[in-house]
């Protein structure tokens, strides 16, 4: 249930997200009964940074809850983990925070917000790449500053905010 990678979850559109404590059985990491599951509901604003955040805070109530019900209750006890219910989200790599502006508006958003703060979302205009911390659709009523990049997408024009040069430079190093 809670298996994905935090940054799959902007790219499926869910809701929500949180930590799984299990036992380890047959020495294989992501077997074992549940002992006890948090969730987390993810708001529009969230960025994976923060989603991160979040649930570093969770798990430590998580784990203190965990450990509480670990002594009072017989390790039978706990749910069992359905081995056919688990899903798993690929590694995130360079090629997962290329924007395609061919995309819906939406999509666009989440992929920025999967790939903020690390390794950042890229758009390129000129040859050159760009690391984009956020996005606003341009609509007839807002006018452009000279802030950001402005490209054309499925939806219109996207005004990119770009991150500044000197961490574009490290992100792209690293």
């Amino acid at each position: 249930m809670l298996k994905r990678r935090v940054e799959s979850r902007f790219s499926t559109e869910e809701d929500e997200t949180g930590v799984s404590i299990h036992f380890i059985d047959d020495e294989k990491i992501d077997k074992g009964n549940i002992i006890i599951q948090k969730k987390l509901r993810i708001k529009p604003d969230d960025t994976d940074g923060i989603l991160r955040s979040k649930l570093a805070r969770l798990s430590e109530k998580a784990l203190s809850d965990a450990l509480n019900l670990i002594i009072i209750k017989n390790k039978k006890e706990f749910l069992y983990q359905d081995e056919k219910k688990k899903s798993y989200y690929p590694k995130r790599s360079l090629r997962h925070s290329k924007i395609n502006l061919d995309q819906k508006f939406n999509k666009i958003m989440n992929q920025i917000r999967a790939n903020t703060p690390y390794p950042g979302a890229r758009v390129k205009m000129h040859g050159r790449e760009y690391i984009v911390d956020n996005a606003v659709l341009i609509r007839n009523k807002y006018k452009k500053n000279n802030k950001g990049l402005v490209l054309k997408s499925l939806n219109g024009e996207i005004q990119f905010n770009i991150r500044e040069e000197k961490y574009a430079e490290k992100a792209k190093r690293d």
